[in-house]
């Protein structure tokens, strides 16, 4: 397990390594919304972890999961959702695996997620193809239980 000073110095590391090469990775950037997000995002030292139609989905360095949308690049939303902040780090893990030890895998705390029944793969109706949708526990197969 790593330590959170280690971690942080990894993100704050990963945050400096993409300000540099900032041209290079903002040609992925699909429209001017994405590259609008991913310089906000730079500029307080998050990480991009993960886009959507709503926005973007980033890690700072203190562990707090932040998103901003496409209308209101600079209005952060700290994401307090478990489920929201599991599925940006699962996401991010894609780019980034030592992320994956953040997501909280805890099956005492968490179900099968009712949906995809833990595949996570977005079930949709027949005829329409996959390509981008993501599942409802975001493709981990889980969600957190409910909390009351």
């Amino acid at each position: 397990m790593t330590s959170s000073l280690d971690l942080s110095a990894r993100i704050s590391e990963r945050v400096e390594k993409l300000k540099r090469s900032l041209d290079e990775n903002l040609k992925e950037a699909i429209n001017e919304y994405t590259e609008q997000a991913i310089q906000f995002m730079l500029g307080i030292g998050a990480l991009p972890l993960y886009f959507d139609m709503g926005g973007v989905y980033a890690l700072k360095p203190n562990g707090e999961i932040v998103s901003t949308s496409w209308d209101e690049v600079e209005h952060l939303t700290v994401e307090t959702d478990q489920r929201i902040r599991n599925i940006a780090l699962f996401q991010g893990s894609k780019k980034y695996p030592e992320l994956s030890e953040l997501i909280d895998a805890n099956p005492h705390i968490n179900r099968l997620c009712p949906d995809c029944k833990g595949t996570g793969i977005a079930p949709l109706p027949s005829g329409v193809r996959g390509g981008n949708f993501l599942c409802y526990c975001g493709g981990l197969g889980w969600v957190p239980k409910p909390q009351f």
